[in-house]
């Protein structure tokens, strides 16, 4: 037998029992279903309907797939190409410790949102005023989001946010602009990463346990 259809009445007695049942009660239904206990819990996680703790009836675990949000638009900023007859040359771009989501009395997101804005600009002049150049390779030193260390400068009030959505909500689309922004007016754009600091999740953890890393992946 397979579960009941999702969105009927049926299933709604199914999930009702499930969060509510003991574990023999739950070993029953498996059998009466012929299927085993551990494919039945796997069927119900799969649509989203987690084991309950009986003493508070809450739901204490869900496997259901969350919702996939993709990243806005990067509104990459226009490039205007230029020709020379200049000899192929390759442009080496260094950027280090922006600490994105950094908050200090002269540094926040906008501002940094901004630097990277006009460096990108700057780029784009060096790259007209010095064609062709074949290719941009952006070496990216590390710290580029601020981490959640509190030991590295990242106590409440001091970080706007945590290092997931530091990396998702701002990095990632921030340096996504800037690197796609330039790749219109060369023919590559390589771009390489390291470590920094602030990233590292404690003294203890591996090193590629660093927020940068993640970073990077992304």
């Amino acid at each position: 037998m397979a579960l009941p259809k999702e969105g009927t009445t049926e299933w709604a007695r199914e999930v009702e029992f499930y969060i509510n049942a003991a574990d023999a009660d739950r070993v029953k239904q498996a059998k009466k279903l012929g299927i085993k206990l551990s494919s039945y819990e796997r069927m119900m996680r799969g649509r989203g309907v987690g084991a309950v703790a009986k003493e508070h009836n809450v739901v204490i675990e869900s496997t259901a797939p969350p919702e996939r949000i993709p990243y806005p638009p990067l509104n990459i900023k226009p490039f205007k190409s230029v020709k020379s007859s200049r000899d192929e040359e390759d442009l080496n771009l260094v950027i280090a410790d922006p600490h994105i989501d950094k908050i200090t009395e002269t540094y926040n997101l906008e501002i940094c949102k901004s630097r990277f804005d006009s460096l990108c600009d700057s780029t784009m002049t060096i790259i007209n005023l010095h064609r062709p150049i074949r290719q941009v390779n952006v070496f990216m030193l590390g710290d580029i989001i601020q981490g959640e260390n509190a030991f590295q400068g990242s106590k409440v009030g001091e970080t706007l946010k945590g290092a997931l959505e530091q990396i998702f909500d701002d990095a990632v689309p921030i340096v996504s602009r800037f690197l796609a922004s330039l790749a219109q007016g060369v023919e590559r754009v390589n771009a390489y990463g390291v470590r920094g600091n602030h990233g590292r999740y404690a003294k203890e953890a591996p090193d590629k346990t660093n927020w940068d890393t993640f970073f990077y992946k992304a």
